[in-house]
């Protein structure tokens, strides 16, 4: 977990294949700052964030730096809608607030996106993020590296 998202952690989800945490499932975690208690569960990411309906993210230097975390991709690609900090690179990469995905710009912003979320249907932004997850794959990227290196 990190910092940032502390407050808003319902668990602390591990790797079940990776021998380091094997031995924390099922044990609790104490969250600093509040004192809480939470469960250590063993699930393997990508399978978990096909479990959620709609996936909390927090950009590494939100508000001091753009730099996009690839859970982002995880969840848009796992049909998951995707609430996340906001940052300059989302526009140039296909991210539309409210289209394919919920970007907040302030603590303020996260309620009432989770109010959105909780008041209706939202499953039509998770596809449409989905789709926009086909325009990211591997190949892809490598034909546009290609072309880019042609051009030069």
């Amino acid at each position: 977990t990190r910092p940032e998202t502390m407050l808003g952690d319902t668990a602390i989800a591990v790797n079940p294949k990776d021998k380091r945490y094997k031995e924390l499932i099922g044990k609790t975690a104490l969250l600093p700052l509040v004192g809480r208690s939470i469960p250590i569960i063993g699930d393997d990411m990508v399978d978990a964030i096909n479990k959620y309906e709609c996936h909390f993210n927090c950009n590494i230097g939100w508000g001091r730096y753009d730099e996009i975390n690839y859970r982002c991709f995880e969840t848009i690609g796992c049909g998951t809608l995707l609430l996340t900090s906001a940052a300059n690179e989302y526009s140039e990469l296909g991210f539309v607030d409210g289209k394919n995905c919920l970007i907040y710009n302030s603590i303020d912003e996260i309620y009432e996106k989770v109010d959105f979320i909780n008041n209706n249907d939202c499953s039509h932004i998770a596809k449409a993020g989905l789709e926009l997850s086909k325009a990211h794959t591997y190949d892809k990227r490598v034909a546009s590296l290609i072309e880019l290196y042609r051009s030069m």
